[in-house]
């Protein structure tokens, strides 16, 4: 068979009729195209990590923060600093209140106990440190490690058997290798 000017034979015709069948059946996956699951599992992962928090709060935790967060603006610090202290040993697991214990603990420039609540605030809660959550506190945080890094060295250069300056030393560097690897 003769086609225009080509000699066309049963082994062409065949490849021709396969590359327009699978023409065909791409063009009708492309239009019927659902989500495979493998997909619907990705979207959700990604929406779930952008628009929700996962951590939250126990309500009566909130209950007392929200109290602690009212004296902290009325300039009672000690008071809300015992509260903090108080709540923290009575629920440890609470990121937010070592949170606001560690800026309790910066505003009375003790670094190195303020960077021990920073990190076990950001252990309980990475959100503190991705900055696509409305929770992120890195920048403050780094600020503070590297204040606190600085306070210790000088403290090991005076006196080098100092074994709590030692400790903070290697919390800053554990807790500057954390933001590092956060989303900054």
């Amino acid at each position: 068979m003769l086609i225009g000017q080509i000699k066309v034979d049963r082994f062409d015709k065949t490849v021709l009729f396969s590359i327009i069948l699978i023409i065909a059946v791409m063009t009708y996956m492309l239009i019927t195209h659902k989500e495979s699951s493998l997909e619907k599992l990705l979207k959700a992962a990604t929406d779930s990590r952008s628009l929700k928090n996962t951590y939250v709060e126990p309500p009566i935790v909130i209950k007392h923060l929200t109290g602690i967060k009212k004296l902290i603006s009325n300039h009672r610090d000690e008071l809300a600093f015992n509260r903090l202290k108080k709540l923290t040993a009575e629920h440890p697991a609470s990121a937010e209140a070592h949170r606001w214990l560690a800026d309790l603990y910066a505003v009375k420039q003790k670094l190195s106990l303020s960077v021990n609540e920073y990190m076990l605030a950001t252990e309980l809660n990475p959100d503190y440190l991705d900055n696509h959550t409305k929770d992120f506190i890195g920048k403050k945080i780094k600020v503070i490690v590297n204040e606190s890094l600085a306070e210790n060295k000088k403290k090991l250069i005076s006196s080098p058997g100092d074994k709590e300056a030692g400790k903070a030393v290697k919390t800053a560097y554990y807790m500057l290798r954390k933001l590092a690897g956060a989303c900054e």
